[in-house]
């Protein structure tokens, strides 16, 4: 609840306004008003939330509007602020403001734009309604380049098989849709009998390990008790389906939703999958020959994390250790999808990427190859930095379905530092600077490093950085990680059409390696339109600025390419302070 004499201050500044009289408001202090988007609508009991610096950052303090859609916070120390305002059925808007000590703070104008809904219809192979079916709208993301979709909201079907998704911002998402029986069922393990489940030789034979996990229905449960009794695992079963009705996420139908809409026909139905053999050997590179006791592992591009092997059925479908013969052979059951099967032999490893589609897969060679060291140095441009030793330096292998590294290099105190590799293509990650899986608060950035970027990276004459790593064998030049430490200043201003600033507008600078997820920078325009971004590695840049966009849009090409004439170059040399003036891009 508001305290008595900060409600009669919003009345008292309301009353004045609609007499024709200007009220001066108190210096340090952040007010201003929220409407509905493209009215003069006032929007009254929004939350108004005061964070340092970010959306993540510490709330300073929060208030709620009152009939004239107004707000005030007093007292504000001066400084760099993100105001967060929220309402049922609107969508979050950010708003960065800048106090200055003792100066009057320009009003702030907040627009908030309507969210928008999905609905459809989940039925059966003849058309039957199906209920208690999880229904999820999903929004992608691209970190490294990978389109990765993230649910941002499930429900459940009714008992005619209907659903709806509400309260979404705009932008685009995807629906997938998974049966119930499905729901439970972390999927079906069967151990090879000629060997142990984890894939490395050692006692099996007939009474060799079995497991089965249930499906939750007894019946179902049954049935695949029943088929590990007969040595096979069952060949059809319910996974997530995505809309238009494909178990292929990459074959999914994006669906782009404008402020306010109300989609409905998003239907989608369902029916088992079959899934399909996928048959090979695992070579010795070393030898040549077919490896004896080696193992396997099976990596989904669609695995969730947090399951046991991830996935959608979770065991070798989904992912994890997987059976293989003495002699080097395997025959893996996997329902479609994306994979990359992971060979190991003797002290080699070996990666096959494929997808599994509509029919068996025979043939497939996975060669395991010795690791060899990769020797390199990392120094800084600026001279000596004993606080390079903290960073960690790890190759991540460049496959379909990405692999986590299992190994990191720290540098020594004359910068050298060794990795493993085996042939393949690489990223470098340099972490928590380049490339890096681990953000903080699990590895925080030293002080003196708050400012390090990458600058670059060389093996010989080939650029690491902007172009990835290729080794067939063990170079002949050591790595060349060089760390800059002189970034520079991106300053600017939007306007809209009528040459005003445009308030809580989103500006990207992307850069022109697009690959360089690292360099992507973005923030918030202020109640007068304009945006600071501090600590921008030097190169060459194209900034955009949209009036509404979902979060993080600019990370996918498509996305980008629509705009893309409508993007200013920029170039940041070190040290240098730029400054630019952006046209807002409208909401299409």
């Amino acid at each position: 609840m508001l305290p008595a004499m900060h409600i009669l201050e919003l009345a008292v500044i309301a009353l004045l306004a609609q007499n024709g009289v200007t009220q001066p408001l108190p210096p340090n202090s952040i007010h201003g008003s929220v409407v509905k988007a493209g009215t003069s609508t006032p929007l009254s009991k929004a939350i108004v939330e005061v964070h340092a610096d970010s959306a993540s950052g510490p709330v300073v303090s929060s208030t709620v509007t009152d009939s004239d859609g107004r707000f005030l916070f007093r007292n504000v120390r001066p400084g760099r602020y993100l105001l967060v305002v929220a309402r049922s059925a609107y969508v979050r808007r950010l708003l960065a403001v800048i106090v200055g000590d003792g100066q009057d703070t320009p009003d702030a104008q907040v627009a908030m734009t309507s969210t928008v809904a999905i609905s459809g219809r989940i039925s059966g192979t003849s058309g039957e309604p199906i209920g208690n079916v999880e229904v999820q709208a999903l929004k992608p993301s691209y970190p490294d380049g990978r389109r990765v979709l993230t649910p941002v909201q499930s429900v459940r079907s009714d008992d005619r098989g209907e659903y709806r998704l509400f309260w979404l911002p705009p932008g685009r998402y995807y629906v997938n849709a998974t049966h119930p029986t499905a729901q439970d069922r972390p999927g079906l393990v069967t151990a090879n009998f000629a060997g142990n489940f984890f894939g490395g030789g050692g006692p099996g034979g007939p009474a060799g390990l079995r497991m089965v996990r249930g499906t939750g229905e007894p019946a179902a449960e049954a049935q695949a008790l029943a088929a590990v009794s007969e040595d096979r695992p069952p060949t059809d079963r319910y996974v997530p389906v995505y809309f238009p009705g494909t178990i292929d996420e990459q074959a999914a139908s994006a669906i782009d939703l404008k402020s306010g809409a109300d989609v409905a026909g998003v239907d989608i139905p369902l029916a088992p999958v079959h899934a399909h053999h996928v048959r090979g050997v695992v070579i010795n590179g070393a030898t040549g020959q077919v490896a004896q006791y080696a193992g396997l592992r099976v990596a989904n591009e669609d695995a969730p994390a947090g399951g046991p092997g991830g996935g959608p059925g979770g065991g070798l479908d989904g992912g994890g250790d997987a059976q293989i013969d003495p002699d080097g052979s395997f025959d893996l059951t996997l329902f479609p999808g994306s994979y990359t099967l992971i060979g190991t032999a003797g002290t080699g490893v070996g990666y096959v990427s494929l997808q599994v589609r509509d029919a068996d897969i025979d043939g497939v060679q996975i060669v395991a190859l010795p690791a060899f060291n990769i020797p390199g140095r990392i120094v800084s441009d600026g001279g000596a930095n004993p606080d390079l030793e903290k960073l960690r330096i790890s190759l991540r292998r460049d496959v379909a379905v990405q692999t986590s590294s299992s190994s990191y290099s720290l540098p020594r105190p004359d910068g050298s530092f060794v990795v493993e590799a085996t042939p393949g293509d690489f990223r470098l990650s340099i972490a928590p600077l380049l490339n890096s899986i681990l953000a903080p608060p699990f590895l925080s950035v030293p002080k003196s490093l708050e400012t390090a970027y990458v600058k670059s990276i060389r093996l010989g004459d080939v650029d690491v950085l902007n172009g990835g790593l290729h080794v067939d064998r063990p170079p002949a030049s050591p790595l060349e990680i060089v760390i800059g430490t002189n970034p520079g200043v991106v300053d600017g201003t939007v306007l809209d059409e009528s040459q005003s600033g445009t308030a809580g507008a989103t500006v990207a600078l992307l850069p022109d390696v697009r690959r360089r997820f690292d360099l992507y920078r973005a923030t918030i325009t202020d109640s007068s339109g304009r945006f600071h971004l501090d600590h921008v590695p030097p190169g060459d840049y194209r900034a955009f600025a949209w009036e509404e966009v979902s979060d993080g849009a600019w990370q996918d090409p498509e996305f980008v390419r629509a705009d893309e004439n409508r993007g200013t170059p920029v170039h940041v040399g070190e040290g240098t302070v730029v400054a630019i003036r952006l046209t807002a891009i409208p909401p299409q």
